[in-house]
């Protein structure tokens, strides 16, 4: 009994200890990719989005910091009536950002760790969809608006060096969003402009690297030329 309680003391050791690169006073950056592809029958497209953050650890271990988000959609579908000799063409073009303040809890060691993040984001998005029918008459479907997002989910990081390493991330989303949707016409003029208030939640998956600077607090200091 005593000598698993010793194991058991000396993992828990191990877990919470921490390194140069995540002690209190050290800063870091990050990069993380998101990517899906379409490619279903008569559609095609891409969706990608960019979320950089920079953090500076209050504890070891522990940080806080700041997130931004910047994302695109390319959307291209054709289907075509043989039996009617008809055939229907549409694209959807969108764009996305947001920002605000994320939080970070590390558990591992210097070559590798599990963390926790969280963060909230406020952000705009604009789509714009068109078909054949309404690329004839040069008018398209436009929905815009603002969004709050939350944000939370476990992640590992694998460290190349001390301080440079890449990371995985999944996490679960939540997002409430006021949108307003209308037709557009060639002279600008809006028909039914309606606003609606919309949520949605999910989970997705991000890649990115990683890399830490600056100097501990319990780093002394030293100076040269004085004793």
């Amino acid at each position: 009994m005593t000598r698993t309680i010793q194991i058991s003391l000396m993992a828990l050791t191990f877990s919470i200890s921490s390194y140069a690169q995540m002690e209190q006073g050290t800063f870091y950056g990050a990069g993380h990719f998101n990517m899906r592809a379409q490619d279903f029958n008569v559609t095609q497209g891409l969706e990608w989005s960019l979320t950089p953050q920079m953090g500076y650890h209050i504890r070891n271990m522990w940080s806080a910091g700041l997130i931004g988000t910047v994302g695109f959609q390319h959307v291209d579908s054709y289907s075509q009536n043989e039996a009617a000799g008809t055939s229907n063409a549409s694209q959807k073009r969108g764009s996305w950002g947001g920002f605000g303040p994320l939080t970070r809890l590390h558990i591992g060691s210097e070559k590798a760790s599990l963390f926790g993040e969280m963060s909230f984001q406020y952000g705009w998005f604009e789509q714009r969809s068109e078909t054949s029918a309404t690329q004839a008459d040069e008018s398209y479907y436009l929905q815009k608006g603002t969004y709050q997002q939350l944000n939370v989910g476990p992640g590992l990081a694998l460290y190349f060096t001390p301080r440079i390493g890449a990371e995985f991330l999944l996490t679960y989303y939540w997002i409430n969003a006021q949108r307003k949707s209308g037709t557009v016409f060639s002279d600008s003029e809006v028909e039914n402009y309606n606003t609606q208030n919309i949520q949605d939640d999910g989970m997705e998956w991000k890649l990115g690297l990683v890399a830490f600077f600056g100097t501990p607090r319990s780093t002394p200091k030293t100076f040269e030329g004085k004793e």
